[in-house]
């Protein structure tokens, strides 16, 4: 958290968009709100997504993520991080990309992390088993895939999906019957 220092080029990006508090309490905080209710803040977590943003601003000033995008971004690569840890950047982007295109869709809710949240939409978020990220050069990468979705430098490699499952892991689900293959990538069905 030091990058947030007063001083520091993200504080001053920051407080260029006029905000009242402290930077590292508008990331935080936008963290923490209710509606978005991800997961547990793993700091050394919080502290890799941090420094990419800091490392992000650098070169691309014009772009820089606070307040909601922090943690919109946030539950993105979180997500990744459970449903395409160990794929290819590719397929890491496709799952990125088919929670911003429900997001874009009205039958969805209007942001990734209520998304992500919905009642039985991820498997990793309504098991049972711990939702901590334990690998952090893995979340790294995850968090680069769905940095690269979020301010759109990647082409659509879902297609339009809105769904996808893991055709190594399970059979198609019945849910996927009428709707139509976007695409196929090394772990997961694509689908609209």
């Amino acid at each position: 958290l030091s990058i947030l220092k007063k001083g520091s080029y993200l504080y001053r990006c920051l407080r260029r968009r006029r905000l009242t508090t402290d930077p590292t309490i508008v990331i935080i905080s936008a963290l923490k709100k209710k509606e978005d209710n991800m997961v547990e803040i793993s700091w050394n977590a919080m502290a890799v997504l941090l420094s990419i943003l800091f490392n992000w601003g650098l070169q691309n000033p014009d772009a820089i993520l606070y307040g909601d995008n922090v943690s919109s971004l946030w539950c993105m690569s979180v997500n990744v991080y459970h449903e395409a840890r160990g794929e290819t950047r590719t397929e890491q982007i496709a799952v990125s990309q088919v929670v911003l295109n429900r997001v874009a869709d009205p039958r969805w809710p209007d942001t990734p992390c209520k998304v992500i949240t919905q009642n039985q939409q991820f498997s990793w978020y309504w098991d049972t088993r711990s939702d901590q990220i334990h690998d952090l050069r893995t979340f790294r990468e995850n968090i680069y895939a769905a940095l690269l979705v979020y301010t759109g430098l990647t082409d659509d490699v879902a297609k339009g999906a809105t769904h996808y499952y893991a055709h190594n892991i399970i059979s198609p689900p019945s849910w996927s019957k009428n709707m139509t293959v976007t695409n196929k990538l090394g772990g997961h069905t694509y689908l609209k």
